[in-house]
């Protein structure tokens, strides 16, 4: 055996308090739903909020070690959307299973992602004139509208290389203090220097109590436009036949980070049958002459590297 476990007996206390420190807010007669995905947030974040007076809901919080993120977290975030509404709450927020992301609700049920979530901090910081160097940082696969709405009140955003680590990079190299990518990791590099799903939360409440606005109002400072890959003039045309590749293809595989993105494709599919790897349920559908693989991996690199090398190796997608 290699390295040593020493156990901090008063490290939960230590990191609550912490965080308490962080913001100046009282949530009395504020509902709050919480999907804390049976992970590492799953005895801290109800115990903030409870804290912090919020009538608070949770769910997914009896973890064995192998049920994290298991159809609940912020990979799924149709859960924590459906217990906002259910329970009539004003915002909602869902964990990952490291607890370094947060995908929030807004009290419509509607989903606020990382960069709905950074432009509300943006306009927050901005109008308090309290935004270092006029900007915040996002990534190459920042959403346009982020850019756009900031764009309209003078805040510029910094784009990186996609991962934390260029965001954090960028952040301590020129100074500025909010960060992070679509996905919902967060830096508040004043509060940590690393994404942390439960601070993103009440960070975003204590926007919302302060700027007295509901949570859909601050979701509506930017609207999300589609995602476009390839969008220099001419290259995909340039790289690839489109058509030729159609024709040559026989076994296509489409691999997603949320449930929602899927529902366009197995609309158009003729369903085959279902396969199961671990928690993953792999769809085999038929499009014309085409075998089609599709399946949500989650959102992370981790769970997206793991399912598409076992997609390769099941099926040998072209």
């Amino acid at each position: 055996k290699v390295g040593r476990v020493y156990e901090e007996e008063c490290a939960k206390d230590t990191y609550i308090n912490y965080l308490l420190s962080r913001v100046d807010l009282d949530l009395t007669g504020v509902k709050v739903s919480l999907d804390c995905g049976f992970g590492a947030t799953s005895e801290i974040a109800p115990i903030i909020f409870n804290r912090l007076n919020a009538d608070v809901t949770v769910t997914n919080t009896e973890y064995d070690g192998k049920n994290i993120n298991f159809k609940c977290g912020s990979t799924n975030p149709e859960v924590i959307s459906n217990l906002v509404k259910i329970s009539e709450s004003d915002m909602g927020f869902s964990f990952d299973g490291d607890g370094d992301r947060l995908i929030a609700c807004d009290e419509t049920g509607e989903i606020m992602d990382g960069d709905h979530a950074i432009c509300a901090v943006g306009h927050f910081l901005k109008e308090n004139n309290k935004l270092k160097n006029n900007a915040v940082v996002g990534t190459v696969m920042t959403n346009i509208g982020l850019i756009k709405s900031l764009k309209e009140i003078g805040v510029d955003v910094i784009k990186t290389q996609v991962g934390d680590r260029y965001v954090l990079e960028e952040m301590r190299k020129n100074g500025y203090i909010i960060g992070g990518e679509q996905s919902g990791h967060i830096i508040f590099i004043e509060d940590n220097t690393t994404g942390d799903g439960i601070l993103s939360a009440i960070k975003l409440a204590e926007i919302a109590v302060k700027s007295k606005q509901k949570l859909s109002e601050m979701n509506n400072l930017m609207t999300s436009f589609p995602p476009r890959i390839f969008r220099k003039k001419g290259y995909w045309i340039k790289r690839f036949n489109r058509r030729k590749m159609w024709v040559d293809m026989r076994t296509i595989a489409i691999i997603s980070a949320l449930e929602s993105e899927q529902e366009y494709f197995r609309e158009q599919f003729k369903p085959v049958k279902t396969d199961k790897f671990n928690h993953y349920e792999i769809f085999v559908s038929e499009l014309e002459d085409k075998k089609i693989i599709n399946c949500v991996c989650g959102i992370g690199k981790v769970n997206s590297a793991a399912l598409t090398q076992r997609i390769i190796d099941m099926y040998n997608p072209d």
